[in-house]
């Protein structure tokens, strides 16, 4: 009996503005404006003013237009990001210190950077099952946390494994007819276990008249039962925009309408995602939960004593109580009560052919990195913008496959216009296109564990076949968009991306 074939996927690839030459949307009308000016100044002022000009020019674009054609990045990019994190360090802003002695006023312990303009609302479903609301105020967002329990690929053929992993393309289709859902993330978390949960489950059915032996016995198994062992979370954040979804609305809609609205439909898509093998018992998370797990996440050293006070009945923590006392943002850490993190970014998918199981060892725990994070960001596109989206990827990879050489367009260009064609057949045949991005966090406890832990993120990353960056200078919003808390990054910026894309 032959084998089952795992399914083969490809085809990813960043998005562009088609352009000409190579060139970028932005990069051609540039070129363009320096010419016309050059031309006015030769023929207006003088020749020699206008040569200097094109010059001048031309020697500043340059850095510009080969950075993207040849290593796929603005290295002016980098520049300002260096700029902008040297003048906050002197300006003090790269520190925060806050609470009772803190130098703010409010003297909370609120959540820093982009969460500090969050609520944490309560709200019921449709069968009035209470489930936490978070709502970033500044743009008006409404993330849901949806707690999961994956069941794993232990003992489960590549069939089936294939099979969810489908049925997560098509979850993420529904997703995209959502017309006001504007971002999905799936955080799977690998955390040191504290072996409270083993104990409590051991010791809950343990009859007081036992024999004293037995009962030593069954404690020496549950202290050791959890020695070196990880504790693996997983969850699905939705975000939910208040100012779209509603034909001819004026405004945003406001935090009542949206927990209605949201809570109608929340039963049916965790009911779809239980398909996707993320797990049976799924469930929204509580107030309770987020603010537990999010204290945890910036304090790693109070877990053992927030997992006791929720088994002792809550720890009556509130949504302004689980931010940092301290934290600091350096160019290449961030550190906060006591710990160090250090985020890595994205920065190319994977080029060729790649399966079901190809991030296995970046998501399982690893010794060398007790507390790790990654955050899968997923930008789910209406029908609409998908199927502009197919047709703008075919004319950028036509226009630079019709860009040739003494022998003609690269063999690489062939197959990027190939894979475009290929993608706008698919998304003609109703599977629509999602952006998707990633984050991954290590913490440690100290800032020379730093260098091992980016190696071990390193070497994980190329087994994935990724190549990952650091997040140079805002590894303190990169920790914070990672936590599952709803933050889609995109919507955080001044500047629109389909504008971003053009450069």
């Amino acid at each position: 009996m032959s084998e089952t074939e795992a399914v083969k996927y490809s085809n990813l690839a960043r998005p562009k503005a088609p352009g000409i030459g190579g060139l970028s949307p932005l990069q051609f009308l540039t070129l363009i404006g320096v010419v016309l000016v050059g031309m006015f100044l030769m023929f207006v002022v003088h020749f020699w003013v206008g040569m200097g000009w094109l010059a001048l020019s031309l020697l500043l674009i340059a850095p510009w237009v080969l950075g993207t054609m040849a290593l796929d990045k603005n290295p002016y990019g980098a520049l300002i990001r260096r700029r902008r994190w040297s003048v906050s360090e002197r300006t003090g802003r790269t520190a925060l210190a806050q609470g009772p002695t803190g130098v703010l006023e409010h003297g909370s312990f609120a959540l820093p950077g982009l969460m500090a303009d969050s609520e944490l609302l309560e709200a019921e479903d449709g069968y009035g099952v209470p489930f936490a609301l978070i709502h970033h105020r500044g743009v008006d967002h409404y993330s849901v946390v949806i707690e999961t329990a994956p069941e794993g690929t232990v003992g489960i053929d590549q069939e089936s494994i294939d099979r969810k992993a489908a049925h997560w393309g098509t979850y993420l289709g529904v997703l995209s007819r959502e017309r006001d859902l504007i971002g999905a993330q799936v955080v799977v978390e690998t955390v040191p276990d504290t072996g409270l949960r083993l104990e409590r489950a051991a010791m809950a059915d343990v009859d007081p008249g036992a024999p004293e032996f037995a009962l030593s016995v069954l404690r020496d198994v549950v202290g050791s039962g959890t020695a070196g062992a990880a504790q693996i979370n997983t969850t699905v954040t939705l975000t939910f925009d208040a100012r779209k979804g509603v034909e001819g609305a004026k405004g945003a809609r406001d935090a009542d309408t949206m927990a209605d609205d949201i809570g109608t439909r929340l039963p049916g898509l965790i009911a779809q995602l239980r398909m996707t093998g993320a797990g049976f018992r799924l469930r929204a998370r509580t107030a309770a939960d987020i603010i537990d797990d999010t204290r945890v996440a910036f304090d790693p050293s109070v877990a053992a004593a927030v997992e006791q006070a929720r088994n002792a009945g809550g720890t009556g923590l509130a949504w302004n109580d689980c931010g940092p006392v301290a934290a600091h943002a350096g160019k290449d850490y961030y550190a906060h009560d006591g710990s160090v993190s250090m985020s890595m970014m994205m920065a190319e998918p994977p080029r060729g052919v790649f399966y079901t199981l190809q991030l296995r060892n970046l998501l399982e725990p690893n010794a060398r990195v007790a507390r790790k994070r990654v955050a899968l960001l997923y930008r789910p596109l209406d029908p609409t913008t998908s199927a502009n989206l197919a047709e703008w990827r075919v004319t950028s990879a036509s226009s630079d496959a019709s860009t040739t050489r003494r022998r003609g367009p690269s063999e690489r260009k062939k197959q990027r216009l190939a894979a475009a064609q290929r993608n706008a057949a698919a998304e003609a045949e109703g599977n629509p296109f999602v952006r998707v991005g990633m984050i991954v966090t290590a913490t440690v406890e100290d800032v020379s564990d730093l260098p091992a832990a980016k190696q071990t993120l390193l070497n994980l990353a190329g087994q994935a076949q990724l190549k990952m960056r650091p997040c140079w200078g805002m590894h303190d919003v990169a920790f914070v968009a990672a936590l599952p808390l709803g933050i889609v990054l995109p919507e955080r910026v001044a500047l629109p991306g389909v504008l971003r894309e053009t450069m």
